[in-house]
């Protein structure tokens, strides 16, 4: 009987094992196994980390989220250069694609030499007087309609790119040009009514040359010489290179990079071609392009934003850098000075007068004819 009781009590105990058993089978295959991602190599996470962020998802760019102002100032007051020194000079890791030595680490020993030289030779060289002729379309010119109907389309592009992605793309050069061009495209259609408003058809003035060359320099240096860098140099896989140029083919993105020039030779150039540039406009220019050199080097470099890996200080070729883009500049003064002196874009500025003024004939017509017929 004891025998009997014992095998009982053995056979229940398996059996209730065996039951918790099964049911904890039951129970794992029941629950959701998650997808194991797929391992990179070290050497393609180092030479190609964060480069999805340029992935577009439905035609929309992802962006990283700015760290708040405030953090910013009080992080501004410290003794370290680098904001965020956890991120390796990457802020948000959003610039990992950026090659480490050209946001990590100590500058290049010319790079500050060259930065105060400019500053010195920029104020010193300064054209006594700083006088500028305020010439501006005639009211309800064809010119006049063309300033308002562009400074309509860059605040509509405006507001979809700081609509998509925030306020963080106002500290790229490419959009603080954009801004001085819809400035200036406001400004010159205001000013042809009226022209008595005080200091704006100066201000107006000094930010014409600094529109024009921005844009073409923009046009230039973007399609033939940082967008190929970045594609060829930076983004070292397929689905990265292809992200990239999705990014880069939108609507947005080829207002600001192609179509940004002929809107400021339209404004600056075609609409007062009697104007020439003078010192003071190549001036001005260059007093643009400082100002935005302090940002870049002394605030968006601190935060890890590195948009121009090209013009990086740290790199031993930036002081060669710097001084093609100063040389371009010249450039470009000298290049609209002798097109506007040899009377080249006459040609184009009527040529395009002449269609305006066919469509307004046509349209009287059409409207006289339709006139007649509801008569």
């Amino acid at each position: 009987q004891v025998q009997m009781a014992t095998t009982r009590r053995s056979s229940k105990l398996a059996g209730a094992s065996g039951s918790t058993s099964t049911t904890k089978q039951r129970s794992r295959s029941k629950t959701p196994t998650k997808p194991k991602k797929p391992k990179m190599s070290k050497k393609q996470s180092r030479v190609d980390p964060g480069s999805e962020r340029f992935a577009t998802k439905g035609g929309n760019s992802t962006f990283f989220k700015p760290p708040p102002v405030k953090d910013i100032l009080k992080r501004l007051l410290r003794p370290s250069w680098l904001l965020y020194p956890e991120n390796k000079g990457s802020l948000g890791g959003f610039f990992d694609f950026v090659p480490i030595h050209l946001r990590y680490g100590h500058w290049f020993f010319l790079a500050p030499i060259f930065i105060v030289a400019f500053a010195f030779i920029l104020f010193s060289k300064r054209p006594e007087p700083l006088s500028f002729e305020p010439t501006f379309p005639e009211p309800f010119s064809f010119y006049f309609y063309l300033d308002v109907v562009f400074f309509i389309n860059n605040a509509y592009v405006l507001y979809l790119i700081l609509g998509k992605v925030g306020p963080a793309p106002l500290v790229t050069f490419t959009i603080w040009s954009w801004c001085i061009l819809t400035f200036r495209c406001l400004s010159s259609a205001v000013c042809s009514v009226y022209p008595s408003i005080p200091l704006l058809p100066n201000l107006s003035e000094f930010f014409r040359f600094p529109a024009l060359v921005a844009a073409t320099l923009t046009t230039i240096v973007w399609n033939f010489v940082l967008a190929p860098v970045m594609y060829f140099a930076f983004f070292k896989t397929q689905e990265s290179k292809r992200n990239f140029l999705l990014w880069n083919l939108q609507f947005h993105m080829q207002e600001i990079h192609t179509f940004n020039l002929p809107i400021a030779v339209t404004n600056a150039v075609l609409s007062t071609g009697s104007r020439m540039l003078t010192s003071s406009d190549l001036w001005s220019a260059f007093f643009v392009l400082f100002s935005y050199s302090l940002l870049y080097l002394l605030i968006l470099d601190r935060l890890g934003v590195h948009l121009y890996p090209v013009f990086s200080p740290r790199s031993k070729f930036s002081v060669i850098a710097w001084s093609v883009v100063f040389c371009l500049y010249g450039t470009t003064f000298l290049y609209w000075n002798a097109v506007m002196e040899g009377g080249r874009i006459e040609s184009l500025g009527g040529g395009a007068q002449t269609l305006f003024n066919t469509a307004i004939g046509m349209n009287g017509i059409v409207r006289d004819a339709v006139k007649e017929i509801l008569s």
